[in-house]
């Protein structure tokens, strides 16, 4: 558990200095300075996968979706591993999304938090923070702008019921959406 902090630490530490070092590019789409997503709707679907910190690797899948009136990216996510089953319910913001390679490559950074509902017998609830971290392709199309992405997120919080803290893990996702202007 305490590797698993150290290193969510110093990724903090090392992207604050890389934000320091870079320029916030803007394009058409972007709704503000640390944002180059595209504007309008988003609509997309993930796989992935991730482990709490005392279990073993449990798939996911998830639908996403983005409103252009609010600054948030969401997610509804299915949690599937041998005995185990849990939704769960996301909400990220993107503190910075910096262009790697013009017209196309992008990596953010965000904040988030999740509310998981374990529907297994016993139930259990948890809520956890979390850090998207990932790479974003995007290609602007004649009505629509397509979007692949690959992220890491960390995830510390705590199981309301049973009570447990801290609770948390990681997950990797690789995904695709489309940008509806």
């Amino acid at each position: 558990m305490k590797k698993i902090l150290l290193i969510i630490i110093l990724t903090a530490i090392i992207t604050t200095g890389i934000f320091a070092e870079n320029e916030f590019v803007e394009n058409e789409f972007a709704e503000n300075k640390l944002s180059n997503y595209p504007g309008g709707l988003g609509i997309g679907l993930q796989i992935g996968g991730g482990s709490k910190w005392e279990s073993a690797f449990m798939g996911t899948a998830a639908v996403t979706l983005k409103i252009r009136e609010l600054p948030f990216l969401w997610g509804i996510r299915l949690n599937i591993e041998n005995d185990y089953f849990s939704l769960g319910i996301s909400s990220d913001y993107y503190l910075a999304d910096i262009l790697l390679i013009p017209d196309n490559l992008h990596w953010y950074i965000g904040l988030g938090a999740e509310l998981i509902f374990g529907l297994n017998d016993p139930f259990s609830t948890g809520i956890a923070a979390r850090a998207p971290i990932g790479l974003s392709w995007q290609k602007e199309l004649p009505s629509i702008v397509l979007e692949v992405y690959l992220q890491v997120v960390p995830k510390l919080g705590l199981s309301i019921y049973p009570f447990d803290f801290p609770y948390g893990g990681l997950g990797i996702d690789l995904g695709v959406r489309i940008w509806f202007d």
